[in-house]
């Protein structure tokens, strides 16, 4: 038997599926686990049975694939998946290359609404795909780290080939590269007076950074570039160093950020002049992304009655039923009470932690979140939301 056909073990750039429905949960793992190979080194993926035969040429067609795949990423693929079929016409087998062109990021989200009505979210817009052993995943600073250090590299291997055999061509191929590069990735500067700028020490390394400030400096630059969002840890991290932040692209990015990832964001909105956290939080329901809109209202909550009830009234056209849901939730609140962290409490957070128990730090429970596992980082967070609601939000509704 071929080892395209007994693909018994899941790896780095290989998965393989027994049967496909044709279901739209099915379809996005598809697009998901193809994006997460492109941005790695290429794979094959294997579905052993087609259960809907019209599937074959409605999805797992070259080009119709290709071109659904780049209705998700930016930038687009082109020319590198092939599909064939095996098992007696009744499988498929895809195999996409490595891009020239990655990373490749999410422009938008992938998710479907289960039988619950519930979303249910696949991939986030904003993230980038990268294959990890078996599981497909998202970059994180590491794989950053590699990608810029292959890409010179590959440069500087092309400017020795250049000096030693073909000095015409491929100087044009690699003055091609250089400018692809500096479009695609990002363009670094170095100005030791400028808030914004980051060492190229800080690029070309693995050092860890200084500090947090060329931390947060540097993943700004990748939000510019992809979309790319700060991870919980750097978020975690701010929230532990905050009376050092307020950079005002540091502070609306740690609350987009926060938002998106439902962490905690009173703090945030706090340190953000109010005129600016109204347009930010007004563009947030108008786009109607979820989860951001879910946790900006909940955010809007404790501002000012007037703004609140404008903005409640703009979600009323949201598509999402969990935020028709929600919005039950604040009717129950009095908008006008300028003590009512107590009813958001319990009507958007519901819960009644601490009611009987000593409050724990809020600084040492968002140190333990940052060394914590994913189980123990779920209850972490509760807790971390609602004493930043305590904390930070109280101080937002005076």
């Amino acid at each position: 038997m071929s080892k395209d056909i007994n693909l018994d073990q899941e790896s780095y750039n290989r998965e393989e599926k027994k049967v496909f429905h044709g279901s739209e949960a099915e379809m996005l793992k598809c697009i998901q686990t193809l994006v997460c190979f492109t941005n790695y080194k290429g794979g094959k993926f294997l579905v052993k049975e087609v259960r809907k035969r019209e599937f074959l040429k409605s999805f797992f067609d070259a080009a119709i694939l290709e071109k659904k795949i780049n209705s998700y990423i930016e930038p687009p693929i082109s020319g590198i998946i092939s599909v064939n079929n095996f098992n007696q016409k009744k499988g498929v087998k895809i195999r996409i290359e490595e891009s020239n062109r990655n990373p490749h990021f999410y422009k938008t989200d992938g998710y479907f609404i289960n039988i619950k009505k519930e979303k249910i979210v696949v991939f986030q817009r904003g993230s980038i795909g990268v294959r990890r052993s078996a599981e497909n995943d998202i970059f994180n600073s590491k794989d950053f780290d590699l990608l810029l250090k292959n890409k010179l590299s590959e440069i500087f291997g092309g400017i020795q080939k250049v000096v030693v055999k073909h000095p015409t061509s491929d100087l044009l191929s690699i003055i091609g590269k250089l400018k692809r590069i500096s479009s695609e990735i990002v363009t670094y500067k170095y100005n030791p007076d400028d808030p914004e700028a980051v060492s190229i020490k800080q690029v070309l390394d693995t050092e860890p950074f200084n500090n947090l400030t060329e931390e947060l400096n540097a993943s700004v630059k990748f939000w510019k570039t992809n979309r790319t969002l700060f991870s919980d840890i750097l978020i975690a991290k701010s929230y532990i160093n905050s009376k050092k932040i307020n950079n005002k692209e540091h502070l609306k990015l740690l609350l987009l950020s926060s938002l998106e990832k439902r962490l905690p964001s009173y703090l945030w909105a706090s340190k953000i002049k109010k005129s600016e956290l109204k347009i930010l939080l007004t563009n947030i329901v108008k786009k109607d992304l979820f989860p951001s809109v879910y946790e900006a209202l909940k955010l809007t909550s404790v501002l000012p009655y007037k703004f609140a009830k404008e903005t409640f009234n703009l979600a009323n056209s949201s598509r999402y039923l969990s935020i028709k849901t929600l919005l039950g939730k604040i009717e129950k609140i009095n908008l006008k009470d300028k003590n009512r962290v107590e009813s958001i409490k319990k009507f958007l957070f519901n819960t009644n932690l601490f009611n009987d128990i000593k409050k724990p730090e809020i600084i040492d429970i968002v140190n333990r979140f940052i060394s914590s596992d994913k189980k123990e980082k779920n209850v972490l967070k509760n807790i971390w939301r609602i004493l930043d609601l305590e904390i930070f939000g109280r101080k937002l509704l005076k």
